[in-house]
């Protein structure tokens, strides 16, 4: 390491702003903690869902968390296996983003399960292997035991780039890449819901879980300087001023393709109750702010010289976050709106047939509850793997 980055990696700077996030994400925690006592004497009445809106809130929380987990090690995977420019002197940190998410995801899945240690084994010894929800768990499980590997082995003094880590970043990213697709296979292949099926709905959630990695990275690595870029060394300053900011940019421009096509060729179906699901969608505000504010917004800043400002970094990033739950929500809820085979039934921009539901009190606290956890995890993550704070990233 040179001497000029030395200098420029302030020590200590790491474990202060680790600090700060397990504080914050101790707080966040204990607020879901205490939000979700309803849960305990109410149990599943506590969530506004029912027969034809079986999942709400919870399980976008915990799709988003997952898909936005598994997007994280997709970008892990660039400097980890790939060797691409200078993404490992990131990897460490994604890898500590990625296993908070996954954690966060699972906890908010088991409090919607309400008896989620039953999954242990009762999804197993079932053996349903037809099922894409029993290798989506394999995966996943795969996934988390993996990332815990490779966080041990850099504790333990190994390189990012050593054999080694190369070959336990080539099975983490297969481990992601099985379960995103298994969970996209969890609603493509519901044909009884039209708005979920197709072939390409694991595509779709490639595509967003990638947007995600990247925006989560370029957030998180912000934070762990301060939003400013001069503290950092040399190659984690390429990377966040270069490389990573055109990745997102790129990775963006696909993203807003994709969401054109799904919502013009929702407006234009004939299967029952699509279009109707769409044109909904696309007359609420809620829609525009996701399309202008959480999309165009930052493709502006990005393609412009504004992304290599920590601050309009930070922006793009945390609007791209929003948006990206906001396209979580209106599809998972979106895909329910319309009962099972009643699609015939809703016509026009009437909407008197569509399930209602409104998310209560008690189900916003699961995603509160999960986001501190994920926090929390990062947090003691970083103290753990870079215990005496000296670099937050590895060059």
């Amino acid at each position: 390491m040179s001497n000029a980055t030395q200098t420029m990696d302030a020590p200590g700077s790491s474990g202060s702003m680790s600090t700060v996030i397990l504080i914050a994400g101790a707080i966040v925690l204990v607020i879901g903690a205490i939000g979700l006592s309803p849960l305990l004497t109410q149990g599943s009445a506590a969530f506004n869902q029912g027969t034809n809106m079986m999942w709400g809130l919870p399980v976008v929380t915990y799709a988003y968390m997952a898909l936005a987990s598994f997007g994280v090690a997709i970008v892990t995977s660039l400097g980890m296996v790939f060797h691409v420019g200078n993404f490992d002197a990131i990897a460490r940190r994604t890898l500590l983003l990625a296993l908070g998410l996954s954690l966060g995801a699972l906890l908010a899945l088991a409090l919607e399960l309400g008896h989620a240690f039953r999954t242990l084994w009762a999804i197993p010894l079932n053996m349903q292997v037809r099922s894409p929800m029993l290798w989506m768990g394999v995966f996943w499980a795969a996934y988390v035991v993996l990332l815990l590997v490779a966080l041990s082995r850099l504790r333990g003094g190994n390189s990012i780039r050593d054999a080694g880590m190369r070959g336990v970043g080539i099975l983490l990213l297969l481990a992601a890449l099985g379960a995103l697709f298994t969970q996209g296979l969890v609603y493509g292949m519901m044909v009884m819901r039209p708005v979920w099926y197709g072939a390409a709905t694991p595509l779709y959630f490639l595509v967003g879980a990638t947007v995600a990695g990247f925006a989560f990275a370029l957030l998180f690595t912000n934070l762990a300087y301060r939003l400013d870029h001069s503290s950092m060394g040399d190659k984690t300053r390429n990377v966040m001023q270069e490389t990573l900011p055109l990745a997102l940019l790129l990775a963006v421009i696909l993203y807003a393709i994709v969401l054109a096509a799904r919502v013009t060729t929702g407006l234009w179906s004939v299967a029952d109750g699509v279009q109707e699901v769409y044109l909904h969608m696309v007359g609420s505000g809620l829609f525009w702010f996701e399309v202008i504010v959480c999309v165009a917004l930052p493709l502006v800043i990005l393609a412009t010289g504004l992304r290599r400002s920590a601050l309009m970094q930070v922006v793009a990033a945390t609007l791209l976050i929003i948006g990206l739950f906001i396209a979580r929500y209106e599809f998972i809820v979106g895909g329910q709106l319309v009962p099972l085979f009643k699609g015939a039934w809703i016509s026009g921009l009437d909407v008197s047939g569509f399930t209602p539901y409104t998310p209560s009190l008690t189900e916003w606290m699961v995603l509160v509850i999960a986001a501190g956890l994920a926090l929390v995890v990062y947090a003691l993550g970083d103290k753990l793997v870079n215990p005496d704070g000296s670099s937050p990233d590895g060059d």
